[in-house]
C-alpha cells in the first residue's frame, strides 16, 4: 500500500519538466497509435452504467455481445472504485479473499482472460490482502479503505 495524493513528496508529474512532458507526449501517441491499429480496443455499451455486478457479464442477455467481444482480448484493465465494487459484488467480503474468488465466475472461467483492477479505496470492500495488512493498515489510519488516500492494483492471471 502507498498513500496516494501525498503533499509531502514531490509532484508524480512535473509539466515543467520537458523530459517528463516528453515521455508522456510519446506514451500518449503510443496508446493512441494501438487504438489506431486496433491493439485496444474502446468501447461503450449500456451494461457499463447498468445496475449490474460483473457477475452477471457472462449470463445476462443483454450483455452477450460485450462479453463475447471481451473475451477475444488478451487482458480486461478496469479502473476506478465503481467499477471495482462491480468486479467483487460490492459485497462485504473478508479482507484476505483472494481476489479470483470475489470475482465469482469471472473469476473460474476459463474463457475469461487475465484481468487488472486499478483502484483507490473509497468505499469498505477490500479484498485479496495478506493476512495482518489490514490490522496493519488500520493502525496506520483507522479511515484507510473509505478515504481516498489508500490505492489497491487486483489481478487476476
Amino acid at each position: 500500500f502507498y498513500k496516494t495524493g501525498s503533499s509531502a513528496a514531490e509532484p508524480f508529474f512535473n509539466p515543467d519538466d520537458l523530459i517528463e512532458k516528453q515521455a508522456l507526449k510519446d506514451l500518449g501517441q503510443k496508446w493512441q497509435a494501438y487504438v489506431e491499429q486496433g491493439i485496444w480496443k474502446v468501447t461503450g455499451h449500456d451494461f457499463w452504467t447498468s445496475c449490474y455486478a460483473f457477475y452477471h457479464l457472462p449470463t445476462l442477455p443483454s450483455a452477450q455481445e460485450l462479453f463475447n467481444d471481451m473475451k477475444r482480448s488478451d487482458l480486461w484493465i478496469f479502473k476506478g472504485d465503481l467499477n471495482y465494487r462491480k468486479l467483487v459484488y460490492d459485497c462485504q467480503w473478508p479482507i484476505t479473499t483472494p481476489f479470483k474468488e470475489a470475482i465469482g465466475p469471472l473469476g473460474s472461467r476459463e474463457d475469461v482472460p487475465s484481468l487488472v483492477s486499478f483502484r483507490t479505496c473509497k468505499a469498505d470492500v477490500v479484498v485479496g490482502l495478506k493476512p495482518g495488512v489490514g490490522e496493519k493498515m488500520n493502525t496506520i489510519d483507522k479511515n484507510w479503505m473509505v478515504n481516498g488516500e489508500y490505492a489497491v492494483i487486483s489481478f487476476k492471471p
